[in-house]
């Protein structure tokens, strides 16, 4: 599964901030996820963990 900058993703488990679809803003070694509903509020997953709890990736193209 192919990960881009500013790439939608949905988790399958709901955050406790109602957060819906998160935005990936650093890729790498460690994946950064931004809420679409408070930018101060990040995740860091590494590409392993971040595939098992991904549901649905949206590209941006």
């Amino acid at each position: 599964m192919k990960i881009n900058l500013g790439d939608k993703i949905y988790l399958k488990k709901a955050h406790p901030s109602k957060t819906i679809f998160w935005i990936i803003i650093r890729v790498g070694t460690i994946y950064k996820l931004q809420s679409n509903i408070d930018e101060k509020l990040i995740l860091e997953f590494s590409k392993d963990d971040l595939l098992k709890k991904i549901k649905k990736v949206e590209s941006r193209e």
